[in-house]
């Protein structure tokens, strides 16, 4: 890999150095994206989970008021 140099020494020259720094920052960047498209990812997944529990628990909300409708009108 790196033929045990010392990147840091400074023989190294100006040219590897400004190379290492660079590559340094496109791990960085690539290392922040995948990152972010995770947690984007997990955050729709897990709002996609929960819609059709709040779904259903409108419909329930909606079946006790047709059903509390229903006594009453039955009673009248």
């Amino acid at each position: 890999m790196t033929g045990g140099r010392n990147f840091t020494a400074p023989e190294v020259s100006e040219a590897q150095r400004a190379h290492n720094n660079l590559m340094m920052v496109v791990a960085t960047l690539t290392w922040l994206l995948l990152s972010f498209i995770t947690l984007l990812i997990y955050c729709c997944n897990y709002w996609q989970v929960l819609r059709p529990h709040r779904r259903l628990r409108s419909e329930e909300s909606e079946m006790q008021q047709q059903s509390s409708l229903l006594r009453v009108s039955v009673d009248d």
